[in-house]
């Protein structure tokens, strides 16, 4: 949610690549993703942009992509909250956090 929004649109005119996204409900799945495309493809290189709240879910998958020497450049976004758990208790109806919500959606 933090970082995907806009991305594809504002790589649009980058050279050539691929995007692996998550389709939803899988909190903290860029890390493992872009373990799991740099062994596929250890000649490719892979960006992995996650944000930090998503990231604490997996951070375990640093230490594989530094053990393992794989081409991965990792970038985390620091907004220091868990963002689309906010955004989800503003939809259930969780008005008592002192946002009004339209931040995070």
């Amino acid at each position: 949610m933090t970082s995907g929004h806009g991305m594809m649109t504002a790589s649009a005119g980058a050279p050539p690549h691929d995007w692996l996204v998550n389709t939803g409900g899988s909190i903290g799945i860029a890390m493992p993703l872009a373990v799991g495309a740099a062994v596929a493809c250890p000649s490719r290189r892979v960006l992995c942009l996650s944000a930090d709240g998503s990231g604490m879910y997996t951070q375990q998958t640093l230490w594989s992509m530094a053990r393992e020497g794989l081409n991965v450049t990792t970038v985390i976004f620091a907004n220091r909250s868990y963002g689309v758990l906010k955004r989800e208790f503003f939809l259930f109806g969780n008005r008592g956090s002192g946002t009004t919500g339209s931040e995070l959606i």
